[in-house]
Order: structure tokens, then C-alpha cells, then sequence
């Protein structure tokens, strides 16, 4: 009996402190409005955040679109530019080496009708002899640097070999260097022999190197080329040039900027480390589809 009478003054005493019910109503339309309001809101910052995601997006594709235009455009430039070379250096080979291979034989048929007592004479031809033999030796090399026809006659690796070994510069090459011809579309043997090309032609104008190390082997479906010499060296952050943690070498010269871009095309990455008075390092690697090989 007190049980049941505790209970309904605590019920009574729980009903005086409800609000009346007017109140009750208006707090609850209060707070349904609130509510709306809130979700009003976050409906317009979704839609913002949804807009801002698309614009993204949109921004990122068309990105890469403008970079594969200029990947493309940049492929043909260098495919037109390895075409002219290649007519250049037939020229060279056709044209300007058999003029001095006809001017060489006029100096001889000269020299066999001069006299005996014409002997400085004759000696200013066999000089002037020696100078064409030169100067021819000078064309043929000059035709093999713009259009490497030993590519097609012996492979990329043999070709390489044959280049690195008839460098006109004196420093000293330890070159290793595996198989890698089956790895490579032969279409694309022209641009890894001219990064390599670029690459020792920059050591040999500037770096002053007495020794230089190849190294290209692959790994897993990657061909890696590593190129080190001990030649002055440069300050990276002088040059413009970024190492691998940033963007790729530019800003030093047209040179790198093409290697680079050739590594580019192929799908590799490139990367250099260089310090005054201690060298400078170039590694690339070029991927490849693994079919076996």
C-alpha cells in the first residue's frame, strides 16, 4: 500500500515538471525546423564537395590528355628528327664522301705526272692526301653519329658495344652490358642508343672524366641503364635540375631535356644525381613486356 502510494506522487511529480503541452508542441517544431535546416545545409555542402570531387576529376583527365598530346607530339617531333638525320647522313655518306674520294684520286694522278725534280710539290699532295683521308674518316663518322646503321646491321647491344668502344674521347669505359635486343621492339633500339649517345656526349664535352662505368642488365621487366662518371660534376639546385624525389632534368640544356623525354616515350623513369667535383650519375629504366623472355 505505501509502495503504490510512492509511486503515483513520484507520477504526479514527473507530470508537473513535462512543459504544458503548447510548449511541448512549439519545441518540437522548433526542433524540426532546426533539423531541416541542418540537413538544407549539409545537402548544400554535399552538392559543393560533389561539384568540387567532379571538377577535380575533370581537371586530372584533362591533364593527362594534354600530357599524352604532348607525348604524342613530342614522339613525332623526335621520329621526324631521326628521318632528316637519317637523309643527312646519306648525303654525307653519298655525296660529300665520294667528292673528296674524287678529289683524292686527282691528287694522286697529279702527283704521278709531276717530275722528279717537283719534289715539294709532291710532298704538299701526299700531305694534302693525308688531310682528305681525314677529313673523309671525319665524314663517315659524323654520318654514323646522325643515322647508326649498324643498329640494323648488328643489334642494339652489338651497336651499343661498337659506340661505346669507338668513343672519341679520352677517358677510360668498363662497360657490362647483357643481351637486351629481344627485350626492345626494334623500332625502339634508335631511341635507347641515343639516350646512351647523349649521355656520354655530355661527359665527354663537359664533365672532364678520366673514368666512366655502364651498367645495363635487367631486372625482373625492367632493362636498368647506369651511367657514372667521376668528371666535374654540377650543383643540381643551380641547374634546375630535380633528382628523383622531384621532376624530371630540365632547365641545363636541350640535351637532358630530350633524354629524358625519349625515356619518357618508352614508359621509364629517369633519374640523376650529380655533385660538383664528384661525378655525375644517370639511371633509367625502360619496362618491357615479359613474354618468356
Amino acid at each position: 500500500m505505501r509502495t503504490r502510494k510512492a509511486n503515483d506522487v513520484l507520477l504526479v511529480q514527473n507530470i508537473q515538471l513535462l512543459p504544458p503541452y503548447g510548449n511541448l508542441v512549439e519545441h518540437r517544431q522548433r526542433v524540426a525546423k532546426l533539423i531541416k535546416r541542418n540537413m538544407a545545409e549539409l545537402s548544400s555542402v554535399d552538392d559543393l564537395v560533389r561539384l568540387e570531387i567532379m571538377d577535380r576529376k575533370e581537371a586530372e583527365a584533362s591533364l593527362k590528355t594534354r600530357e599524352k598530346r604532348i607525348q604524342d607530339l613530342t614522339s613525332q617531333l623526335l621520329d621526324a628528327q631521326e628521318i632528316e638525320r637519317k637523309r643527312i647522313s646519306l648525303e654525307l655518306h653519298d655525296e660529300l664522301s665520294q667528292a673528296l674520294n674524287v678529289f683524292k684520286f686527282q691528287l694522286l694522278k697529279i702527283e704521278k705526272e709531276l717530275r722528279e725534280d717537283q719534289g715539294a710539290i709532291q710532298e704538299e699532295c701526299g700531305k694534302l692526301r693525308g688531310y682528305v683521308d681525314d677529313v673523309v674518316e671525319d665524314v663517315r663518322r659524323l654520318s654514323l653519329a646522325l643515322s647508326p646503321v649498324v643498329l640494323e646491321d648488328i643489334g642494339l647491344t652489338s651497336a651499343l658495344r661498337w659506340y661505346i668502344g669507338n668513343l672519341p674521347y679520352n677517358f677510360n669505359v668498363v662497360l657490362n652490358i647483357e643481351e637486351i635486343d629481344h627485350f626492345f621492339n626494334d623500332k625502339h633500339w634508335i631511341t635507347i642508343y641515343r639516350i646512351i649517345q647523349e649521355a656520354l656526349t655530355n661527359i665527354g664535352k663537359h664533365a672532364q672524366a678520366i673514368n666512366v662505368f655502364i651498367d645495363i642488365k635487367r631486372h625482373d621487366d625492367t632493362v636498368i641503364f647506369f651511367i657514372e662518371d667521376d668528371g666535374n660534376g654540377f650543383d643540381l639546385t643551380k641547374t634546375g635540375i630535380k633528382n628523383s624525389s622531384g621532376k624530371y632534368p630540365s632547365g641545363s640544356g636541350l640535351g637532358l631535356v630530350t633524354m629524358n623525354e625519349r625515356v619518357k616515350i618508352m614508359g621509364g623513369v629517369l633519374d640523376m644525381w650529380s655533385e660538383t667535383k664528384k661525378g655525375t650519375r644517370i639511371t633509367f629504366g625502360l619496362p618491357f613486356k615479359n613474354e618468356g623472355a
